[in-house]
């Protein structure tokens, strides 16, 4: 009997090393910035502004194939750079919405900027892994609130509309290593549920976008 416990005792030991060994501590984050410059031909007059967004990132992988982490995002309008094709509607729409916001940060008149933070904690699993290059896909639950705000006749600001957005989701993702210590981390796009409300109204929606328009880039550092 003391023989089959040492036996179970060194299985155990031998597991608890060989997870420890592969476990890893996990850190980075992206980082967006969009200046805007609009001038006006007829009276020579120029307006400029900008929009950031910043997304640190942490997580822990318990083995090679789990993990779990959270990401942060905070940003002030809506940092954007991509495709101009007449036929990407959605990003003739953010490109609209992003020149808007860059502009309404310094200009007295575009009436509107967005003020905000979305809280995506995830569990990740590894779906294949080489030396180099890894792919995985993400459970995500994320929260997010925004503040629209209009611009007052002193050119100050006061909040128009919240808007508070829920989302489960799932995004597949890939993983580059550079060296041992940093990766490139990037998402395609997404498949899930969003639930948004603002001023009493709620809007869900549940779709599947897989276009490279959606491909979000990072770098993380493995501790």
């Amino acid at each position: 009997m003391k023989k089959v416990l040492l036996a179970l005792a060194a299985a155990a030991g031998l597991m608890l090393t060989a997870q420890t060994a592969s476990a890893q501590f996990f850190i980075g984050g992206s980082l967006g910035i969009t200046t805007t410059t609009m001038r006006d031909t007829d009276d020579g007059t120029t307006q400029s502004g900008f929009s950031f967004k910043i997304s640190p990132e942490a997580g822990y992988m318990f083995t090679d194939r789990m993990g779990a982490g959270g990401i942060i995002t905070f940003q002030s309008g809506f940092p954007y750079i991509g495709s101009f094709d007449a036929n990407d509607l959605k990003g003739l729409i953010t490109t609209a919405l992003g020149v808007e916001s860059d502009l309404g940060n310094t200009n007295r008149q575009s009436r509107s900027r967005v003020l905000g933070f979305n809280f995506a904690p995830y569990f990740r699993y590894v779906l294949i892994d080489t030396r180099r290059f890894s792919l995985f896909a993400d459970a995500v639950l994320g929260y997010g609130s925004y503040t629209m705000q209009a611009q007052t006749g002193d050119g100050g600001w006061r909040d128009a509309s919240k808007i508070g957005l829920l989302q489960v989701l799932a995004r597949p993702g890939f993983s580059m290593k550079l060296d041992p210590h940093f990766s490139v981390v990037g998402h395609i796009g997404s498949f899930g549920l969003q639930n948004m409300s603002s001023n009493g109204e709620t809007m869900t929606r549940f779709g599947l976008d897989m276009d490279t328009y959606n491909l979000s880039l990072g770098v993380i550092y493995i501790l």
